[in-house]
């Protein structure tokens, strides 16, 4: 089991406006670092590949307003994995988001995804607060 959690993105927007910009799944493509190519996405789903890693699906499992939305992998991933990215209110006009991921893989699988991953998803946290704090 490999779990992997960002630093917290801290957002001057409320936690409804990240919500509605995160359960779209094709909103996902513009916090995707540049090594990232062929993203293809539409409101529940998303497919990407990550030069030098693998392709990528994620696809919603669930949405819970306001507070969460859970991602798991498709089954052209070639992990079991569930991504949750949780908003915490801090106050009516700002939020936290933090992505926490966690995946079922060998120890060995371990050793060469993690820092792969963990860089891929604290850029995503990284481009979340700077894409939400612009508009």
């Amino acid at each position: 089991m490999l779990k992997l959690e960002t630093n917290k993105a801290n957002i001057n927007k409320p936690s409804t406006a990240v919500y509605s910009f995160i359960s779209n799944t094709q909103n996902l493509g513009a916090l995707l670092p540049e090594q990232v190519e062929n993203f293809k996405g539409d409101e529940d789903m998303c497919l990407f590949e990550v030069k030098g890693l693998a392709k990528l699906g994620l696809q919603i499992l669930a949405r819970n307003p306001h507070s969460s939305v859970v991602f798991k992998n498709t089954e052209k991933t070639p992990v079991k994995f569930t991504l949750n990215v949780e908003i915490i209110p801090v106050s009516d006009n700002q939020c936290t988001a933090q992505l926490i991921f966690e995946g079922d893989v060998n120890p060995m699988m371990k050793m060469m995804i993690e820092k792969p991953l963990n860089n891929l998803f604290s850029g995503m946290a990284s481009k979340l607060e700077q894409v939400m704090n612009q508009s």
